[in-house]
């Protein structure tokens, strides 16, 4: 792994570590002198853009020199400060201070573009092996719609390229694919580059990065091979939060501008810059952005404005969104037999999504018992209407007009007199035989 590459690496595997400290623990003023001038100085020699290296550094130096942070001697609140300081002059999403002695440990030495230890490589690998390489669930919806939900991309391809490659094997098949990166905060572009080789039938330019210290351009293409079966012509659907950063950023923003996906959630965190974190004395160490992204279809990035979805919803709804639109998508060229169950599965979720909510009150009307031969027993627990049968209880969602949806896709149709009694239900089976059952 080659860490003179953009480093998304880096920033994810650490984004969500504990960087906690013994309760007593102190920076002196000498300390904090010394921390302060190392980070400029870091900033000066490797910030992607060299005016707004000097403008931070210049600005932290002066404040110390001012007294500005006398006041401070716990190592979180100097992480912070100098965080927002920092931020406010860059408008880097990327960069951060941190305190972190197993992180510092580790990068001890190092900077942005020197590859870690081998020992602390083969560390971090076993790290992401027992995180599954990031990827947290593989799975078909109904629909025949592929999910893959990836928490991260991570650089260790060898190991992770194999379990990229099962993941897609799996979905291979699917007649969409929906991406979920809802919770991905970044990591490698080179696991980017390894999936999307499978989204596109010949050799296609993804991103570029600028880095200022090898000032030249690295192009990134997808591969006219895959392990595995392309699927340059299956519908992708890519679901992104605020929480999606990074190389989850530069994934959606690649399919969006090559218009290979329908992008569906909120708009993205908003960091472009790639570099990794250099060990600063003292324990503290600093991320620092050394490349930019630049589409070679837009020129410009995703920095501080995000990827902005197709179909903006909040995070909760976006899967559910997807998935209907994936439905109606392969609806228009599926057979009459694959037709008919689509557009079952289609009107029950565009039913639930209204969020039909009914109360204790109005559920009350339809509990009781049903059926001759086999008794169907309707109960509300907790507010929600369910039906059981030889003791397996399944909850029923309001779809509206006295109609109920189960788990799956079962419909229960309770019918209505003119005098406003329920009379029975029936049981409307997906592709099989409708039940009638009288009220007792």
């Amino acid at each position: 792994m080659n860490l003179k590459q953009p480093v998304f690496l880096l920033l994810f595997i650490f984004a969500g570590a504990n960087f906690t400290f013994s309760q007593d623990s102190h920076i002196s003023k000498s300390t904090l002198e010394a921390v302060v001038n190392e980070i400029a100085q870091q900033l000066k020699s490797d910030y992607v853009f060299p005016e707004v290296a000097d403008k931070m550094a210049n600005q932290i130096t002066r404040n110390l020199q001012n007294g500005n942070y006398n006041n401070l001697s716990d190592p979180n609140e100097i992480s912070e400060r100098l965080t927002e300081e920092l931020y406010a002059i860059s408008k880097d999403n990327h960069i951060r201070v941190r305190f972190n002695q197993e992180m510092n440990k580790d990068l001890r030495g190092g900077n942005p573009n020197d590859d870690p230890e081998p020992a602390v490589l083969e560390k971090w690998k076993k790290e992401e092996a027992k995180k599954n390489f990031r990827f947290s669930k593989v799975e078909i919806l109904e629909g025949n719609i592929g999910l893959i939900t990836l928490n991260g991309f991570s650089d260790f391809m060898e190991e992770a390229g194999k379990v990229a490659d099962a993941a897609m094997a799996y979905v291979a098949n699917s007649d969409a694919i929906i991406f979920d990166l809802r919770s991905n905060p970044g990591g490698s572009p080179a696991m980017i580059r390894h999936l999307q080789s499978y989204l596109f039938k010949n050799p296609t330019h993804l991103n570029s990065f600028y880095f200022r210290m090898e000032d030249k351009l690295t192009e990134s293409w997808t591969t006219k091979e895959v392990n595995g079966k392309k699927m340059d012509q299956t519908p992708v659907y890519v679901l992104i939060s605020n929480r999606s950063f990074s190389a989850a950023e530069e994934f959606t923003y690649n399919l969006k501008h090559l218009k290979r996906a329908t992008v569906i959630g909120e708009i993205s965190g908003g960091g472009a810059n790639p570099g990794g974190y250099v060990a600063i004395d003292n324990d503290f160490v600093i991320f620092i952005p050394t490349g930019r992204a630049i589409n070679p279809l837009t020129k410009t990035n995703w920095e501080g404005v995000g990827v902005i979805p197709h179909i903006k919803v909040s995070k909760e709804k976006a899967l559910d969104v997807a998935h209907l639109e994936a439905l109606k998508t392969i609806s228009k060229t599926a057979t009459e037999k694959e037709k008919a169950y689509l557009t079952l599965l289609i009107e029950n979720k565009t039913a639930l999504a209204k969020n039909i909510s009914l109360s204790t009150e109005d559920l009350r009307k339809y509990t009781g018992e049903y059926g001759v031969e086999r008794i169907r027993k309707i109960t509300i627990e907790k507010e929600t209407l369910y039906i059981s049968s030889n003791g397996v209880s399944t909850p029923l969602k309001p779809m509206g007009d006295h109609l109920f949806l189960t788990d799956s896709n079962i419909r229960i149709q309770f019918n209505m007199a003119s005098d406003n009694k329920i009379t029975g239900l029936k049981i409307l089976i997906p592709n099989g035989p409708t039940r009638d059952c009288p009220k007792n």
